[in-house]
């Protein structure tokens, strides 16, 4: 080692031989200095080191590993034990083999939702597609298997005769249709003269209307509508339908001729030109909403025709 102090501030340093000759600035008063060169040699500091592990090897049987660190620095030298190295296990090899995967960003997994979300379509249309196939086949099942009425409606042979309760089940059972047979048959037979004068004005009102036609229809409607029989009528759902109908019809036409009455009266006043406009929008309003009302008793009677062909059938 060689050893010098700063001719300017005094600082004293030290540092290994083979910086000598070089030269340096002071840390302190930032002096150039130049290192004196070695004189004598002196002993490396591994073998001083080295024999002095030799000896506590021998005293104590434990292994101490001492290392000589140089700074870059020439100005000092330090000499540090070298770190103990840590144990080897299982979970430390584990950890070692397996690398921690770097963090990613939490995403919002549009993708996976869309998937699942077509997939719940997919069954629900499925399902929906199997439900409709049901109701239909069970609304024309008659249709389709006409043989099936008369097999399952078939009398008891003398191999295999019903109880006596299965016997007043099935009698009651056929009464109970027959009666509804008869119901159905007299609730058709009560409404065709109404329906066919709905029929006609239905097809009056697809070609064209004026005020006259429509008042003459609503009287002839609604006296055709005081002549029907809805007490019969109505032991069929059919008839309750068709009845409640024809009482919005009734009402929306007579609304309608009113309003066009009224649009017809003040035509030619100009100072009542918007009220005109409103007593025409109001009978164009009554006039949809009785075509409607006028399409749906259509469709109830065609359905009660269809139940009494079916059970007549």
């Amino acid at each position: 080692m060689i050893n010098f102090s700063c001719s300017g501030c005094g600082r004293e340093f030290s540092v290994a031989d083979k910086f000598g000759g070089r030269q340096v600035r002071c840390k302190d008063c930032g002096k150039k200095l130049t290192i004196p060169e070695c004189e004598e040699e002196r002993p490396q500091l591994d073998d001083v080191f080295n024999a002095v592990l030799a000896m506590e090897e021998q005293s104590k049987g434990k292994m101490r590993k001492y290392r000589i660190a140089e700074e870059s620095d020439p100005e000092t030298v330090r000499v540090l034990p070298s770190a103990p190295q840590p144990r080897e296990t299982r979970s430390r090899i584990a950890t070692q083999r397996r690398p921690s995967k770097p963090n990613r960003k939490a995403e919002f997994p549009y993708a996976a939702i869309g998937s699942q979300l077509l997939r719940v379509f997919k069954v629900v249309f499925m399902l929906s597609v199997v439900a409709i196939c049901v109701v239909l086949f069970m609304q024309y099942s008659d249709e389709i298997f006409p043989s099936q009425k008369a097999v399952t409606q078939a009398t008891p042979t003398a191999a295999n005769q019903p109880d006596p309760e299965t016997q007043a089940a099935w009698a009651k059972t056929e009464a109970e249709y027959a009666q509804m047979t008869r119901e159905e048959k007299q609730a058709a037979e009560t409404l065709d003269p109404f329906v066919s004068r709905i029929k006609r004005f239905a097809a009056a009102r697809e070609v064209g209307i004026n005020y006259v036609d429509l008042k003459g229809a609503v009287v002839e409607l609604s006296a055709s509508y005081e002549e029907v029989d809805w007490t019969n009528a109505r032991k069929d759902y059919h008839g309750t339908f068709i009845a409640s109908d024809a009482q919005q019809m009734l009402y929306e036409y007579k609304n309608a001729l009113h309003a066009w009455g009224n649009a017809i009266r003040y035509s030619g006043e100009e100072l009542l030109v918007s009220s005109v406009e409103r007593y025409e929008s109001d009978r164009d309003k009554s006039l949809s909403r009785g075509d409607e009302r006028l399409k749906k008793i259509l469709e109830q009677f065609q359905g009660l025709q269809r139940s009494v062909q079916r059970r007549e059938n």
